[in-house]
This record gives C-alpha cells, sequence and structure tokens, in this order.
C-alpha cells in the first residue's frame, strides 16, 4: 500500500492509446461537479512531473486554468481573486469597468492556450 496516492493528491494511467495521463482533482465546480485537470505525455515520467507541477501551484494558490478558458473567464477570475483582495476599492473598480467597457465585448470570447 506504501505505492498509493493520498486523497487529492490525484491519480496516474496509460490510455489504450498508449499515451500516459494524470487526474487532478482542483475542488468543486459552482453546481457541486468535481473540477478536474487532465495532464497528457508520451511517458508516465512527463505526467508525474506535470501534476507535481500543478499540484505545487495549487498549494501556493495560483490560478489553475482548464484547458478550455477564455479571456473573460480569466479576466474574472484574475479580478476577482487577485486585484480585489490585494488593492484599493477604487483601483479594483477601474480595473472592473476597463475590463467590462473594452476588452470582454471584443476579446472575451477569445480560448486562451
Amino acid at each position: 500500500m506504501a505505492n498509493r496516492r493520498g486523497s487529492g493528491e490525484g491519480s496516474i494511467y496509460q490510455r489504450k492509446d498508449g499515451r500516459w495521463c494524470a487526474q487532478v482533482s482542483l475542488g468543486y465546480k459552482p453546481g457541486g461537479k468535481p473540477h478536474l485537470k487532465l495532464l497528457y505525455g508520451k511517458t508516465r515520467n512527463e505526467v508525474s512531473e506535470a501534476m507535481k507541477r500543478t499540484l505545487r501551484d495549487q498549494q501556493l494558490g495560483l490560478a489553475i486554468t482548464s484547458d478550455r478558458q477564455t479571456l473573460a473567464q480569466f479576466l474574472s477570475d484574475w479580478l476577482e481573486n487577485t486585484v480585489k483582495p490585494k488593492n484599493k476599492q477604487l483601483t479594483y473598480r477601474s480595473y472592473e469597468w476597463i475590463i467590462r467597457i473594452h476588452l470582454i465585448p471584443g476579446l472575451g470570447k477569445l480560448q486562451l492556450v
């Protein structure tokens, strides 16, 4: 049993097509469904390292995004979780206005890579 991972540490498995996959839990979505991030690679070591980086980033409080995120989603998350707690209210409001009026209408639907 020494080789088992603890709860919340993710899992690694090989897919039928030969690629390796790591699955990491990032908590829960607003609807109550689990929020999972899948990491793919050619070798077990490759996905193991990617999983370690993802878990480390999660512990450091860095934003871990899903693979399919729009600019609007990223900016909203950044505004609420980075700007709001660390800046004055006036700064937050001016950033929110710039994002809402200028960025999201024209660029918000773009997918981030």
